[in-house]
This record gives C-alpha cells, structure tokens and sequence, in this order.
C-alpha cells in the first residue's frame, strides 16, 4: 500500500522510470533512487518529477517549491506570491 497517491512519472534515457507521491516518496524501476521528500515537513503536496538528461531528477510542489536529487535547483518560486497552483514541471 502506498502512503499517498501517486502524482507523477518521469522517465530515463534508458528506459528506467520514477513515480513519485504527493508526499515526496519516490519510487525508481531500473532507475537509481537518488533521494526523496518522504517524511520531511513538506510546505505543500509535491505534484510532480522531471527527469534530467544525466540521470537526476527535480520535485515539485503546488506552491512551487523545487527539489534536487543530483540535480542543481536554479530557483523556484517558494515564497512568491502567483495565482493558482503549480501543477507539474518538466527540463526542457
């Protein structure tokens, strides 16, 4: 059973893929778990992962707070007044 649902995938450049839950667990099948946000004191649901082009992978909350795991975070908008919530995110 997991502890929350399931809010994103993200997938390796060699096939291998992460899910990740709106409290931060992540889950890799033939993909190297570099870290998670389970059991942190989260400001917000996390509500997605993206997977970077060496293998890393970035979280994401609804308040747009960005989580590294061998990932360097270029900014966020934590802390930012915006309309709405975040709801995904992607590399691009």
């Amino acid at each position: 059973r997991l502890p929350a649902p399931v809010v994103g995938m993200g997938v390796t450049r060699t096939g291998g893929y992460y899910l990740v839950t709106s409290k931060g667990n992540v889950y890799g099948f033939d993909a190297k778990v570099h870290g998670s946000l389970a059991g942190k004191k989260l400001p917000a649901p996390v509500v997605g992962i993206t997977v970077t082009a060496s293998g890393g992978y970035y979280l994401a909350t609804s308040k747009g707070n960005v989580y590294g795991f061998d990932a360097k975070v270029h900014g966020s908008l934590a802390g930012k007044r915006f309309a709405g919530s975040v709801v995904g995110i992607t590399v691009a």
